[in-house]
């Protein structure tokens, strides 16, 4: 039984500003929208320990190519072995960075895949059930074509930035997203068309490790095959 309040002081500005963002997001009660923004909130503990790592490892790789460059620039010349060693410790920075660049997208991935959106959705239903209040519909597809947005804007800057794709199906692309095809997929659906689309979306986060990959003709079917499946084009 909820029989406990909690006062606390706000401008009439502010009030305002409260009341319209709880009823922009398909709330019927400020107190059930404050309620979501506390229980919503997400907090991360960085473990540094890591960097630290990798820092000291890079530090080391850096003072080895001092070295070799001291000795060139005290002889005035380089020998081919000396450009190996150069680039051999480039290289070993390059993987470092690569490593920690895929093991960061991996995580990004374990945090917003469609499980962490499910769970979102499942807790936001819960919460609503158990203040016995109807669930919004509008905060529930909220959720997820905010995730949906930062994945498209990724795909078309890849697709816009490609040497492999023509201007033609980059605008085909881009056009079909401004139309609000996205939109118009059945709520039953939205979330299957997330899952797929995530999962292609965090498969070319991870090529793009290779500071060479161009979004391929390849990339470009597979993703059409999942848009053409939920009619976004």
């Amino acid at each position: 039984m909820k029989n406990k309040n909690i006062i606390f002081r706000v401008t009439e500005e502010e009030k305002d500003y409260i009341s319209k963002k709880s009823s922009e997001n398909g709330f019927n009660s400020i107190s059930a929208f404050i309620m979501d923004c506390i229980n919503n909130k997400i907090s991360f503990e960085v473990d540094m320990k890591v960097y630290k790592q990798i820092a000291k490892e890079i530090n080391y790789i850096g003072r080895n190519i001092n070295q070799i460059i001291r000795s060139i620039n005290a002889k005035k010349y380089y020998t081919e072995n000396e450009l190996k060693d150069i680039n051999m410790n480039l290289e070993k920075i390059y993987e470092l960075e690569s490593k920690e660049f895929s093991r960061l997208s991996k995580l990004k991935f374990n945090v917003n895949n469609s499980s962490s959106v499910n769970r979102t959705l499942k807790k936001i239903i819960h919460d609503y059930e158990q203040a016995s209040l109807p669930v919004p519909k509008a905060k529930l597809l909220k959720e997820v074509y905010k995730e949906l947005r930062e994945d498209f804007i990724f795909i078309i800057e890849l697709i816009k930035d490609s040497k492999e794709i023509d201007d033609d199906l980059a605008t085909y692309f881009i056009d079909s997203v401004l139309a609000g095809n996205v939109e118009k997929i059945e709520e039953g659906e939205l979330i299957s068309f997330y899952d797929e689309f995530e999962l292609f979306s965090e498969n070319i986060r991870i090529k793009t490790i290779d500071i060479n990959y161009n979004f391929s003709e390849n990339d470009w079917f597979k993703m059409k095959d999942i848009l053409e499946k939920y009619n976004i084009f």
